[in-house]
């Protein structure tokens, strides 16, 4: 990889992280009990900002298990940062891995300087009440889409190359 696109790919992952520590350090020291209203009703959707403590994984499984938890997450997040390291593939494939890498650490960085995962973004979808969730969920969700995304197109290039 070009020492350019690798800078690139830093400043990015850097960026994603300070955004999600920044928004996560704002939530905690503004917020109370109670969450703040960006919209509601529109074509169904409502959406509010709320300080929520997630002391587990996704939606709060495994609240019980912090500890593992955190250890786990720390084991995926050295196998990403050495597979990104040394793996060579596409720029969109690295930028994937650097947005899962950036979220990752986003939220082990909680773990530390909270006690718990901050989230704040709550939508309620048609009635149905969305997880909450932050930039470091949102880093990660994009991450795996562009995966899948960067995989088609790889397989699309090798088909077309036969």
């Amino acid at each position: 990889m070009h020492r350019s696109t690798s800078w690139a790919l830093l400043v990015i992952g850097l960026c994603l992280l300070g955004l999600d520590i920044g928004s996560k350090r704002y939530v905690v020291e503004h917020f109370s009990s109670s969450g703040i209203c960006v919209f509601r009703n529109w074509c169904g959707i409502d959406f509010s900002l709320e300080y929520v403590m997630n002391k587990g994984a996704a939606w709060g499984f495994f609240s019980s298990m912090q500890l593992a938890l955190l250890w786990g997450r720390c084991a995926i997040i050295l196998a990403l940062f050495a597979y990104l390291f040394f793996a060579k593939y596409s720029f969109l494939r690295n930028l994937a891995l650097v947005s899962i890498l950036s979220g990752a650490v986003g939220n082990v960085l909680d773990f530390f300087i909270y006690g718990h995962v901050v989230d704040m973004f709550y939508f309620r979808l048609w009635g149905y009440s969305f997880p909450v969730f932050n930039i470091a969920d949102s880093a990660i969700f994009c991450g795996v889409v562009l995966l899948f995304v960067s995989q088609g197109m790889s397989k699309e290039k090798r088909t077309s190359k036969e």
